[in-house]
């Protein structure tokens, strides 16, 4: 289908399909915004607009799914879930809550198990970003080797009383 014949229909369509409230991009293409919500139902409505917001939707759809945008992309990498999960074990410190800060803890070891095994192919990369892959992973081995409760073993020998 091709753009629609009037432009704020086509504004108003493409507004939609990316999400827009139907009330709010109605007002974005310069109607009134007395009557907007129930106005912009009528747009919406209306046979050709209808066909075009679900046209546009589909292409947008269809692009995100074969060049969906990559997690480093959006900024989600190694080191900031790194930096992510140690404010939270910081928070839960301080609220008493040892019990997820030791989860963060885990969670950022099998990070840099994953970053690890990401890089084995490049042997001579040790760092990622600013952070020391192989003292982190040493020094969190020691956190979780002090956070883990000993085995408690009973005394065969005691009786109960």
């Amino acid at each position: 289908m091709a753009k629609l014949g009037n432009a704020r229909h086509e504004r108003y369509a493409q507004l939609v399909a990316h999400g827009g409230k139907k009330g709010e991009s109605y007002i974005a293409c310069g109607y009134k915004a007395t009557h907007a919500k129930s106005h912009a139902s009528h747009l919406a409505a209306r046979p050709d607009v209808k066909a075009r917001i679900e046209e546009l939707q589909a292409k947008s759809s269809a692009e995100f799914m074969q060049d969906g945008p990559s997690m480093e992309s959006l900024g989600i990498t190694i080191p900031w879930l790194a930096a992510q999960y140690e404010a939270v074990r910081q928070q839960c410190i301080k609220a008493g809550d040892l019990k997820t800060a030791l989860a963060c803890v885990k969670s950022v070891d099998s990070l840099i198990a994953l970053e690890k095994s990401l890089n084995a192919d490049k042997a001579d990369t040790k760092k990622v970003g600013r952070i020391d892959i192989t003292a982190l992973s040493d020094r969190l081995g020691g956190i979780l080797d002090a956070a883990t409760p000993p085995a408690t073993h009973v005394n065969e020998g005691a009786t109960r009383r």
